[in-house]
């Protein structure tokens, strides 16, 4: 055949791929009105149900009445004609037209199977929100644009308002009412002073949080804005600074004299990296603003030459910048390590600081001091940046259904995301140890760090613990740090480091089964299947939508070593048997294989992919095709839409189906443990691409 002919047939047959291509995410992408909807009309269709079950069995009742921004102020400010609203729930909102059909069914269910809860808020279509979060409402008002006061708690509130000083601030089957200025029934809101009014409504929902103590979250979404509706979040501007103070959960004021600062004592575990520990001290002396800070520092067995540096460093320094050097030899144990540097500090507020920090901002202790000094705080973390850079790292973990993430982490922070979780105090499930500030008499309360995980999720576990024993942890992320991730021990790779992560992972949701695909802060509509680093709604993967079931192929052979080629890169974001993927602990059932994979330099819509699985260890040693050859299999699938990668990966030719979603039988494979990999065969060439990831698989 000629190099014409070559060349035209190669180019249909590429031709074809990429309309195969296109045709393959238009199967898979789901557009978020399409999915909204969907989601509106399950809401409905339940809330139905519960009617005619109430009705039917003649359950409890709740009268509804609405009220505007303007006529909750006016109502818990003593207007008189307020007197005369007898409804037991009040729904607050910004414009009453833009409610949900079935919001104020909604808000009488909630309150039936919640009778101690006083004030709750619900979601909206755009905005799925985190649950009782303290202080996320002293950031801003992130109740926003519909929330629900049971009228006994707003009596109650109401007469402490009247006496507060300087404060400025039915049936099933029955019509909602709706209330504007002074109580009077109106068919809809009206316009006020907007400040004004934002700044009334902020300190009455204050006062109605000090009366409950928490706040309710309805989980459904009760307002729904058009394309024209104005839904910026605020509260976080200069003028509503004097409203937060004084209130149960109002930051604590820290001093500036240092003699009425309470100590701090800052925890750096360290070895052999005299220089990087240097620059951590340097900068913590000479940026920060709080005073009272002794430093600690806890070295696991540094070389003679680099200990000698340390202690030549520490007597050399002025006494400003003095710190503390524990020697302690032993292998890398960072929890046995704060443990230790805890126990020798005399402090009763303890930071534990990598070396590989460097402070960024004077006000970075202040601001995170503000937060553990207040008494149901358990660990305060702060935005941490990738070094000389807008990049983030770390804003607080999630607990996802993969495990810890660290949501926006490589985002620039140049810009707000998902209403300004970036620029806010925020409660999260837990911080990272990197920079870990916690009271004295919390740390020893719950026990300290637990040193059966020496290296990974040991921060975790002691969050999930304070979680426990009924403390909230906070992420200051209106503060920053730089963070030289993991230039102390390495990144966790390779098939020894990422068996350890696996081991300790398992410890962790082992002791704490109740977390597992759970985060009280991060809602479960939003994306939890995968490691999609934004804060996007659950339609963009959903692994029961996905996934498929994979035929098992033994390959006869070895692979041709010029097929491994460095342009493939790829990623096992989950790997193990169903009881794991439920629960989060092994026990039963197929095996199921996530992740993903891509390459430069190539049009990546042109290849047809598998999984590769390598056998390592096999239980029966007994092969016909005797012991020297590669037990190998492969695994054919359906390449899954990531949108993800489609939007940080703008260099790579067609990287839109870049993910793995694949379900593989019990016995479809031998017993044993394999090492993961990919194999990607062109379908417009001979050409043919591999590699393996340090995941493996144990088949049992």
């Amino acid at each position: 055949m000629s190099n014409y002919l070559k060349k035209a047939l190669q180019k249909l047959l590429v031709q074809r791929r990429h309309r195969l291509y296109e045709e393959r995410i238009a199967e898979q992408a789901v557009p978020y009105g399409v999915w909204t909807e969907k989601l509106l009309e399950e809401e409905k269709a339940d809330i139905l149900r519960w009617k005619e079950e109430a009705a039917k069995w003649g359950k409890q009742r709740l009268s509804v009445s609405v009220l505007t921004w303007q006529g909750f102020c006016d109502a818990l400010s003593g207007g008189e004609k307020a007197q005369d609203m007898r409804e037991d729930l009040w729904i607050v909102t910004k414009e009453p037209s833009y409610l949900a059909e079935e919001a104020a069914a909604e808000a009488e269910r909630y309150f039936l199977e919640h009778p101690a809860c006083g004030i709750a808020y619900g979601d909206e279509a755009g905005y799925f929100k985190p649950g009782w979060s303290p202080d996320l409402l002293q950031s801003f008002f992130y109740f926003g644009n519909v929330f629900v006061v049971r009228r006994a708690l707003a009596e109650r509130v109401r007469e402490k308002v009247e006496r507060a000083e300087n404060f400025c601030g039915g049936n099933l089957s029955g019509a909602v009412k709706v209330y504007g200025e002074g109580g009077v029934e109106k068919p809809g809101g009206e316009d006020a002073a907007k400040g004004t009014v934002q700044e009334r409504l902020y300190g009455l929902v204050l006062y109605c949080i000090d009366e409950a103590k928490e706040a309710g979250h309805i989980e459904k979404i009760l307002f729904l804005p058009d394309a024209q509706f104005d839904e910026r979040d605020w509260g976080m501007e200069p003028e509503f600074d004097g409203i937060k103070k004084g209130h149960l959960y109002s930051d604590a004021e820290i001093p500036e004299e240092k003699e009425r600062q309470e100590l701090v004592s800052v925890i750096i575990p360290s070895k052999d990296n005299p220089a990087v520990l240097s620059n951590c001290i340097h900068s913590l002396r000479e940026q920060t603003a709080y005073q009272n800070v002794e430093i600690v520092v806890v070295d696991n067995g540094s070389d003679d030459k680099n200990r000698k540096k340390i202690l030549q460093m520490q007597h050399q320094l002025k006494e400003e910048y003095s710190f503390r050097y524990i020697y302690m030899p032993m292998d890398f144990n960072f929890s046995a390590m704060c443990n230790l540097g805890a126990k020798e500090a005399a402090g009763n507020y303890l930071l534990f600081l990598n070396d590989d920090m460097e402070i960024a901002r004077e006000d970075w202790l202040s601001v995170m001091m503000s937060k553990a000094a207040k008494r149901y705080v358990g660990a305060v973390g702060a935005k941490l940046l990738y070094p000389d850079s807008d990049k983030i790292q770390h804003l607080g973990i999630t607990n996802i259904h993969l495990g810890p993430a660290h949501k926006l982490q490589f985002s620039s922070d140049k810009k707000a995301y998902y209403h300004g979780i970036n620029r806010c105090a925020v409660n999260v499930s837990a911080v990272t140890g990197a920079c870990l500030l916690i009271r004295r008499e919390v740390f020893e309360e719950i026990g300290g760090f637990d040193e059966r995980l020496e290296v990974a999720f040991n921060d975790v576990e002691l969050c999930f613990r304070l979680l426990r024993a009924g403390y909230k942890n906070v992420c200051c992320n209106q503060t920053f740090l730089y963070h030289h991730e993991s230039l102390s021990r390495g990144f966790d790779a390779g098939e020894e480091k990422v068996a350890r992560l696996h081991r300790e992972r398992d410890l962790l949701y082992a002791a704490y089964p109740e977390m597992w695909n759970r985060d009280l802060y991060y809602s479960g509509r939003l994306v939890t299947d995968i490691l999609d680093r934004g804060y996007e709604p659950a339609c963009r993967f959903e692994e029961k939508r996905l996934s498929e079931r994979g035929e098992v192929i033994r390959l006869e052979g070895e692979l041709d070593p010029v097929w491994y080629n460095e342009c493939l890169y790829m990623g096992l974001e989950f790997t193990g048997d169903e009881s794991a993927w439920k629960t989060g602990r092994s026990g039963g059932g197929d095996y199921y294989i996530q992740g993903w994979s891509y390459a430069v330099s190539v049009d990546n819509s042109r290849y047809e992919k598998s999984l590769l699985m390598k056998a390592i260890r096999l239980q029966d040693r007994q092969d016909e095709q005797g012991e020297n050859e590669e037990r190998l299999w492969k695994i054919p699938y359906r390449e899954c839409y990531r949108p993800d990668f489609q939007e940080n990966l703008p260099y790579i030719d067609h990287p839109a189906l870049s993910g793995v979603s694949v379900w593989i039988g019990r016995d479809a494979l031998p017993k044993g443990e394999y090492l993961i990999g990919y194999l990607w065969e062109d379908m417009c060439s001979r050409q043919k691409l591999c590699g393996f990831s340090a995941e493996t698989l144990r088949v049992e």
